[in-house]
C-alpha cells in the first residue's frame, strides 16, 4: 500500500462523511414552529376594556407561536372551531372529515 492509496482512501472517507453531513443538515433545515395554546384563560372585562364599563369575567384563548430555527417564516392563518357539546363535536367533526375531498 503506497502513500497515494492511503491519501485516496482518506479523501474518499472524508468526502463521504461530508456528503452525509450535508444531507443531514438539509433534512433538518427550515422553520421549526413551536405552538403553545392556553384555553380557558379568564380575566376581568375591565382589564380588557377599561373604558367600556363592562363587569364580570371574560374567557379567551391565547396562542403563542415561536420559530426555533434559522429560516424565517410567516403564520398566515389561524382557525378555531367551537362546538356546543361533545356530541356535536363528534358528529360535526366526522362529517367535516368525510367531506374534505369532495372530488372523490
Amino acid at each position: 500500500m503506497t502513500l497515494t492509496d492511503i491519501a485516496a482512501g482518506l479523501g474518499a472517507a472524508t468526502g463521504t462523511i461530508s456528503l452525509l453531513w450535508e444531507i443531514y443538515k438539509w433534512a433538518k433545515s427550515g422553520p421549526k414552529l413551536i405552538v403553545s395554546v392556553n384555553p380557558h384563560m379568564v380575566t376581568s372585562a375591565a382589564a380588557l376594556w377599561p373604558t367600556s364599563g363592562k363587569q364580570g369575567s371574560v374567557r379567551f384563548i391565547t396562542v403563542s407561536v415561536a420559530n426555533r430555527e434559522d429560516q424565517k417564516t410567516t403564520v398566515q392563518a389561524l382557525g378555531f372551531r367551537y362546538f356546543v357539546s361533545g356530541w356535536k363535536r363528534i358528529v360535526l367533526h366526522a362529517r367535516w372529515l368525510s367531506n374534505r375531498n369532495p372530488s372523490r
